[in-house]
């Protein structure tokens, strides 16, 4: 294992405790959601150079409806109106 492999690894468990931390948060409006999108996201980051790449492409797909079924990009995604004055000078 050279450095950025190291790097990787590390930095997935981080992403992986993080998102057991926002798992055990009673406040977190959306915890398992969000949750789930980061411990895919860290599994992926920390072993994906040993996972096959059908199981990694299997994850970023994961990772794709869990934000297209998110409710935060639905409130996002809202039509705005925004109405334009116009200036006499």
């Amino acid at each position: 294992m050279n450095g950025i492999d190291a790097l990787y690894l590390i930095t997935g468990f981080a992403i992986m405790a993080f998102a057991v931390l926002t798992l055990t948060d009673r406040d977190h409006p959306r915890r398992l959601g969000t949750s789930a999108f980061w411990m895919i996201f860290g599994i992926s980051l920390a072993f994906g150079q040993w996972l096959p790449d059908v199981v990694v492409g299997l994850a970023m797909l994961a990772l794709a409806l869990l934000l297209a079924a998110s409710p935060a990009l639905a409130d996002e995604m809202r039509p705005v109106a925004i109405q334009f004055e116009q200036i006499d000078e």
